[in-house]
């Protein structure tokens, strides 16, 4: 299959992180209509002692072996779940991240699991994880649980987090498609606090009134909404505006709600009241959301991602 061709791209390990991203991508390549594409990529460490040639053969045919093992396993699971699927599955040679980057080109959207990406246990997933959210050309779905061996939530809201950046516009739209696919409620958070950034560091005024801000936020967040709410009527949506740290609020938000998916921006603003950058509120719920986590970049970023 042509990887420029619109598909769902999973990356899998054989590890029960990998397995779970599977199916979630399995059932959500079969809502969307596209095939799902199970990519399995290995970079076998470097061997720095003597050793012959036949040895090397013998190491790398053991690891293909294994790899295909894995990438078998999970095509029949991903069949399991959706029936009459289309799965193709790829093994490739290369650093887990860099492969799945370069795969992302085309696709529709790229899943992996919380953590074990690679098949080395001293392989940090967050490190794959980030890697592929902050440069590759499509969504990026990372699936976890209330802990990362738990399998992930299969109902629920979408929860987005705006902050009025280009790519926190991307996340809404992909937040409302998502829900509106669905069929399912849509929560809106705009989170706001008392230290600002616009060019330099700056504090609220102490004698200001937070009433008065929470209501302009309120004003702020329902502007935002406007278009969407028009373009998906079908959708409920419910705002809310928080005083808190953007990545506390969704954390929190999230867990209380039972959320199906929470959807950020992978960079945002830091002018304002909000702020929600890849750096910070992206990179935490990767590790600690208690249900998937889908990173949004904006259309120019994609392209950039998609062109390395």
């Amino acid at each position: 299959m042509n990887r420029n061709v619109p598909a769902i791209v999973v990356g899998v390990d054989g590890s029960t992180s990998a397995l779970q991203a599977t199916r979630w991508a399995a059932r959500e390549a079969a809502r969307r209509e596209l095939p799902l594409r199970v990519v399995q990529a290995c970079a076998p460490p470097k061997i720095s002692h003597p050793t012959s040639l036949a040895a090397q053969e013998g190491y790398l045919d053991a690891v293909h072996r294994q790899s295909r093992h894995w990438a078998r396993e999970a095509v029949a699971v991903a069949r399991r779940e959706a029936l009459g699927l289309t799965v193709v599955d790829i093994f490739r040679v290369g650093h887990p991240a860099g492969v799945l980057i370069e795969e992302s080109g085309g696709p529709s959207m790229v899943v992996l699991g919380s953590r074990g990406l690679g098949g080395f246990p001293d392989l940090r997933a967050g490190s794959v994880a980030v890697a592929v959210a902050e440069h590759a050309g499509c969504p990026v779905v990372v699936v976890r649980g209330s802990t990362v061996d738990d399998p992930p939530p299969v109902d629920g809201p979408v929860l987005v987090g705006i902050d009025g950046s280009v790519t926190s516009d991307a996340a809404v739209d992909f937040a409302f498609e998502t829900a509106f696919s669905r069929g399912a409620e849509l929560i809106a958070l705009q989170a706001w606090n008392d230290v600002a950034f616009d060019g330099a560091w700056s504090r609220v005024s102490l004698d200001a009134d937070r009433r008065v801000i929470a209501e302009q936020q309120r004003r702020l967040l329902d502007e935002r909404l406007t278009g969407w709410r028009e373009k998906y009527p079908e959708v409920p949506v419910r705002g809310l505006v928080v005083r808190d740290q953007p990545v506390r609020a969704l954390l929190k938000a999230a867990e209380e709600a039972s959320a199906w998916l929470v959807v950020v921006g992978a960079r945002g603003v830091g002018g304002g009241l909000t702020g929600m950058g890849m750096g910070s509120t992206s990179r935490v719920l990767l590790y600690h959301a208690a249900c998937p986590v889908a990173v949004i970049r904006s259309e120019q970023d994609s392209q950039k991602g998609a062109d390395r």
